[in-house]
C-alpha cells in the first residue's frame, strides 16, 4: 500500500485489489525486497497482453530511502523476468516527477532514454 500511495496512484486499495485478483497471471511480475521484517522495495511489471500494447510496462517502482543494494537486486530480478519473456525494453509513465529525476532514480534498471510524450487534455 505504501508503494502504491508513494507512486501516486489515486486509489492504492484498487491497485492492491487488482494485484490480488491477478496474482496468478503470467503477465504480471511482482518483485518485493525485504530489508528486515517489512518490505522496503517493490516493483511491478507487466508483459504485453494485447496487439495494442506497444511494449512491456513497469507500473510501479518504489523503495524506502537508503536501500540502494536491495533496489539493485529487485531491479535485476525484474529485468531478468522481462528478458526471460523475450522483452528487451520497457515503458515507464512518468506523471509526477521531472524526467531527469525519474531517469536517474531508475537508472539501476537499465539505460534510460526519453521516447515521445504524455499529453494531457483537461476538460
Amino acid at each position: 500500500m505504501r508503494g502504491a500511495r508513494e507512486c501516486g496512484f489515486p486509489n492504492p486499495g484498487a491497485v492492491m485489489a487488482e494485484i490480488a485478483a491477478r496474482v496468478e497471471s503470467s503477465h504480471l511480475g511482482l518483485f518485493v525486497g525485504f530489508g528486515g521484517p517489512e518490505p522496503c522495495v517493490v516493483a511491478l511489471g507487466q508483459l504485453p497482453e494485447s496487439a495494442f500494447c506497444l511494449a512491456a510496462l513497469v507500473h510501479m517502482a518504489y523503495s524506502v530511502p537508503g536501500k540502494v543494494r536491495i533496489v539493485d537486486l529487485v531491479a535485476a530480478k525484474l529485468r531478468a523476468w522481462f528478458m526471460a519473456n523475450e522483452i528487451d525494453h520497457v515503458l515507464v509513465a512518468n506523471l509526477l516527477h521531472t524526467d531527469r529525476a525519474y531517469m536517474r532514480g531508475l537508472a539501476c534498471f537499465g539505460r534510460p532514454s526519453r521516447v515521445g510524450s504524455v499529453i494531457r487534455f483537461d476538460f
